[in-house]
């Protein structure tokens, strides 16, 4: 049962990375993407998390937040689902409530 489900996954996310136009991915919804590689398992090694994890490092603004494109309103929200998807993955830390990058 393991390799079936194993062999679903691989051919069920195997050619996602090449279909997402990355240019125009929303910070908000590759942070998601990069929540759902970890809850998978996927290590940071994997070309779909190196991409998420570009996506959101080359998207962020000066202030350190993240913008969306579903509004302002989203701001905060992308901004935290941002660090924590990235958190997890070792390239924010949290010290004494400040992040700090570890590129």
């Amino acid at each position: 049962p393991q390799e079936v489900a194993d062999e679903i996954l691989r051919r069920s996310v195997g050619g996602i990375r090449n279909e997402i136009e990355w240019e125009r991915l929303d910070l908000f919804d590759a942070a998601w993407v990069l929540e759902t590689c970890q809850a998978i398992g996927y290590p940071i090694s994997h070309p779909l998390v190196a991409s998420c994890c570009e996506r959101l490092l080359l998207g962020q603004e000066f202030d350190g937040g993240f913008i969306s494109l579903y509004g302002v309103k989203h701001r905060a929200v992308a901004t935290l689902f941002g660090c924590a998807a990235l958190s997890r993955y070792g390239l924010v830390k949290w010290e004494e409530g400040k992040a700090a990058g570890t590129l």
